[in-house]
This record gives structure tokens, sequence and C-alpha cells, in this order.
């Protein structure tokens, strides 16, 4: 209800707008789980959403390419390199694995998901980035 109302409708606007233009048939045909929602346990905004708004394929993974399980179960992760990065605190607990198409992005800049909220980081160029300690160093 809260994202709803007149004066804060507009991430609901801009998801709708985002599911409307590819089509809801498509975006249900890239989860892996057609009864995946984007929004998750505790309200967090679902890993089908965060890779929708950053590659433009609602896969419901985070790692590179496909993981075919057998018997016709194929895992979709992110297809190729992205323009913007993604990290997050739930790989170092081994909840999710994020795949180099993410971690080294085109542009040096990450959307950041921490345990409660997300984040962005950027640096001036990837010479700038300690991808080993996911920190950004600053030049001297």
């Amino acid at each position: 209800e809260m994202c709803i109302r007149d004066s804060n409708s507009g991430v609901a606007l801009f998801v709708y707008s985002l599911i409307m233009t590819k089509g809801i048939d498509l975006v249900l045909k890239e989860m892996d789980n057609s009864a995946n929602t984007f929004i998750g346990a505790h309200g967090y905004c679902s890993q089908e959403l965060v890779n929708l708004l950053l590659v433009g394929k609602a896969h419901s993974n985070a790692f590179d390419g496909q993981n075919d399980l057998g018997d016709g179960m194929i895992l979709h992760g992110i297809p190729h390199k992205s323009q913007i990065g993604f990290l997050t605190l739930f790989e170092h607990y081994n909840y999710l694995s994020v795949g180099d198409n993410y971690k080294n992005p085109e542009y040096p800049i990450w959307v950041v998901c921490s345990c409660l909220l997300y984040t962005s980081d950027a640096a001036d160029d990837l010479l700038c980035v300690d991808l080993g300690g996911r920190r950004i160093i600053n030049k001297k």
C-alpha cells in the first residue's frame, strides 16, 4: 500500500513500466520459476527484478550463463558482461553466487546489496578496483 499512494508511486510505476514494455509473458518465461515474485521474503527486491533492471533479463540467478541440472531443468543467470555490476554480502554467506559478468562490468559502477539495503559504488576506472577484496582503491 505504501508504494502506490499518490506521493510514493514512482518506483511501483517504474517497475510496472518495465514489465509492460518487455511483456508479462516474456518476463515470466525468463524466470526459472514463473511463480516467483519481484518482491521476496521480508520485502526485499528479488534477484529477478535486480537482473531485469541491470541487464534487461528477469533471470533468477546472478551466476554467469546457464546451469543445466539435467532432466530439462536449466537455471538462468547473467548471459553477458553487464554494463553495471552487482555485488552482494549474501555471496559471502554462500546464499548465492555472483559471476564475473556482474563482478567485472563494462563500467566501474556496482549496485551493492548488503543485509538490509541496496546502494551503489563507483571508481574512476577499472584499474582502481580491487575485485578480490571488493573495494574501491583511491587514486593518489
